[in-house]
């Protein structure tokens, strides 16, 4: 994967947009349907490691914590540890990431009420139409520990800050943020897989002559790792497991 390095410490808000935007306005440029829903699409599948599987994590963590609170008290919990993580060979999508997770379990009295994920992530993902080079931090709350309604309440926030080469439309290479952010999203106790929940997602930057950029979607998770990302009227459907996106004609 040819494209340049970051710096972890500051966080770079600009984005060189492909040739597709649209100008609507002399100080904003708009990126179009796909890119959008690309740029947000490798944010959330499990084929890019992208918030999915950091979810995935942390509901397993939470499972165990759960678990052996009914044999000893486990407020007060605190863990910290770090995961290195690739693509299986001959992917269509290939990555390598590491996440560094603090986990903090917090409690009423004696009872655990939700477990608080942050993670830190460094790293990388090609695809056939997008390929990135990023740092990122994903902030999640885990409640219903203890309600027998068979799903966990998930609130989550998710940011990446990286450099791109996009392939949507024409070949570009520049720098952007992706960032959403949810709050009911509901994942089965059991198969610990996401059962529905929205969130917002927009991606900001700026052009090398200054003017400004945006692109914004709403999210809708859907059952079977389905996701459905709408953009400006437009459906694109996502199978999370495989990173495949497609467009759906209204």
């Amino acid at each position: 994967m040819n494209v340049r390095r970051i710096t972890p410490a500051i966080t770079v808000l600009t984005l060189l947009v492909v040739p597709s935007c649209k100008d609507d306005d002399a100080r904003t440029l708009t990126l179009s349907h796909e890119e959008v829903a690309h740029m947000v699409a490798t944010a959330i599948s499990e084929s890019t490691s992208g918030f999915t599987v950091v979810l995935n994590n942390s509901i397993s963590k939470t499972d165990d914590i759960v678990e052996a609170h009914e044999t000893k008290t486990d407020c007060g919990f605190a863990e910290d540890h770090s995961i290195t993580s690739q693509n299986q060979p001959g992917a269509d999508h290939t990555f390598l990431y590491t996440h560094n997770y603090s986990y903090e379990l917090s409690c009423g009295g004696t009872e655990p009420l939700h477990m608080n994920t942050e993670v830190k992530f460094e790293g990388e993902f090609d695809t056939p139409r997008l390929t990135s080079q990023h740092i990122g931090t994903i902030n999640l709350m885990i409640s219903a520990l203890n309600d027998n309604n068979g799903s966990y309440h998930v609130t989550g926030e998710y940011l990446n800050d990286g450099v791109y080469e996009s392939r949507v439309n024409t070949k570009s290479i520049g720098e952007n943020v992706v960032s959403f952010s949810s709050t009911d999203i509901k994942v089965n106790k059991l198969t610990r897989e996401i059962t529905s929940g929205t969130a917002q997602a927009s991606i900001t930057g700026t052009l090398p002559d200054k003017r400004n950029f945006a692109g914004e979607a709403s999210v809708t998770f859907r059952d079977k790792g389905i996701v459905v990302i709408n953009v400006r009227g437009l459906d694109f459907v996502l199978e999370t497991e495989s990173g495949d996106l497609n467009s759906v004609s209204n």
